[in-house]
């Protein structure tokens, strides 16, 4: 199958024999997820009045979500190709996890907007090619925060899209950003597209490193192994390991890693 004809939201396929459950652990009765008044401050800006005139809608049909997912491509370069692994590589882990067809819908809805946060982080900031400073760095966690408010000014009600837009940059020791929780405070998703990110990050260009996509894997899946139990959910870490260990991801490495991806992926059937 081209490249061009695969679609990971609309339903593409990851080979997964001998489905494995990841199965969350009892909610914390307790825990309260932080609330934002993020919303209030973003209706404020020009731009984003203008954007969601013309990109966001209540309804999240594909074209919406392509419209979207374009936005975030335009505003930063880089994350084109990192938005259509992350939702490829989500599909294969939850279809592993025997995650019903809704459930898996709706994830990767989330996981292609992960980032849409970052079209509210000024490009100077995002763009920049330096070291970013402390304050700089505080502004850029903050795309989680922006993000789910963008998500609650599009009415989107499902807690799947939310939760991982959320608290994707979360740390199962609590180390993460934006809100520092911890192990089953962390929705489950948010905690399964950890590995994710971060698994994609480990492959993908960057000007310090030559290796991408199958050459920097191994490396990769090594500091994943490293990082369960501290960085990441053990299950989740377990599950995407033995995903890659089958091979069930090479295609996805091999194909559309950054010295192969082309200038620009459709999310919709073509």
């Amino acid at each position: 199958m081209p490249p061009s004809a695969f679609s990971p939201v609309a339903g593409a396929r990851c080979p997964a024999p001998g489905a494995r459950r990841l199965l969350p652990p009892p909610p914390n009765p307790t825990f309260t997820r932080p609330k934002t008044t993020t919303t209030r401050i973003l209706k404020r800006s020009p731009r984003y009045r203008q954007h969601q005139t013309s990109t966001l809608s209540k309804h999240m049909t594909p074209d919406k979500l392509e419209e979207l997912v374009r936005a975030i491509e335009v505003k930063d370069r880089s994350t084109a190709a990192h938005t259509y692994r992350v939702v490829l590589y989500l599909r294969a882990l939850l279809e592993e996890s025997g995650a019903d067809q809704e459930t898996i819908r709706l994830a990767t809805q989330g996981a292609a907007l992960h980032d849409i946060g970052k079209l509210d982080i000024p490009d100077g900031i995002l763009q920049k090619p330096d070291r970013l400073t402390a304050d700089e760095f505080e502004v850029i966690q903050q795309h989680a925060v922006t993000g789910y408010a963008r998500m609650i000014d599009m009415d989107v009600e499902e807690e799947i899209i939310l939760d991982l837009v959320r608290y994707h940059h979360e740390r199962w020791d609590g180390e993460g950003y934006p809100f520092r929780v911890k192990a089953d405070e962390i929705p489950v998703i948010a905690r399964q597209f950890a590995v994710i990110d971060t698994f994609d990050a480990l492959t993908s260009f960057r000007p310090y490193r030559e290796q991408v996509g199958p050459e920097a894997a191994e490396q990769a899946i090594i500091e994943i192994k490293n990082g369960s139990g501290t960085h990441f959910w053990p299950e989740a870490a377990e599950a995407f390991i033995d995903l890659y260990r089958r091979g069930n991801l090479d295609y996805i490495l091999e194909h559309f890693n950054d010295a192969k991806a082309p200038d620009r992926f459709s999310l919709n059937h073509d």
